[in-house]
């Protein structure tokens, strides 16, 4: 019985409080979602991490939505522009705008290396 807590608890050790794989950081990047239509949606980051980011937009975007994610970095003299093959996992109203997240499901490895630096603290 030990050895099974202990294997549900290792199990789960890479998970955050909210059951993310990853760790999130706050970060306020100019982003660009490329809808399957072509259609250009002009989004903010909200928080990143190696495997997903929430973004804020003007229009909503719909669930299960596969778009190019398109994320202008700029810190602490690094500038670059990540781009990626992301699904939208979620979304929801705000104030004055909306919420999506996404769940990125191609990207290079240098981008993923950077987002995993990033969201860790690392840098």
């Amino acid at each position: 019985m030990t050895q099974d807590l202990t294997d549900a608890i290792l199990s789960t050790e890479h998970q955050s409080d909210e059951g993310r794989r990853h760790p999130r950081r706050a970060a306020r990047w100019r982003a660009r979602i490329q809808q399957l239509s072509g259609e250009y949606v002009d989004a903010k980051t909200i928080n990143i991490s190696e495997s997903g980011a929430m973004l804020s937009v003007g229009t909503p975007v719909n669930i299960n939505a596969k778009v190019k994610l398109e994320i202008s970095v700029y810190y602490q003299g690094i500038h670059k522009t990540l781009t990626t093959i992301a699904i939208v996992r979620h979304h929801a109203i705000a104030t004055s705008n909306y919420t999506i997240g996404v769940e990125f499901l191609q990207c290079a490895e240098d981008a993923k290396s950077f987002l995993a630096r990033y969201a860790n603290k690392l840098i």
